[in-house]
């Protein structure tokens, strides 16, 4: 897991490097960031799965309980 700053500089390492990716949410700092970003990955034609990761929203953990005790 990284933070947000580091996404574009670790995603386009993948891309070189032909590795799938999978990112979370935010993808990049900037739209100008997210556009080169998914450009790279497209031109290198490697798999690339945007995330939310929503484990500690507490709607999230909400639901989870009630369907726990249901």
């Amino acid at each position: 897991m990284t933070s947000t700053s580091t996404h574009k500089e670790v995603v386009l390492d993948a891309v070189g490097n032909g590795k799938a990716i999978f990112c979370e949410k935010p993808i990049a700092m900037s739209l100008e960031e997210a556009r080169e970003m998914l450009e790279k990955v497209e031109a290198a034609g490697v798999f690339f799965q945007p995330g939310f990761q929503r484990r500690f929203d507490a709607g999230t953990s909400r639901r989870r309980s009630k369907l726990k005790r249901a």
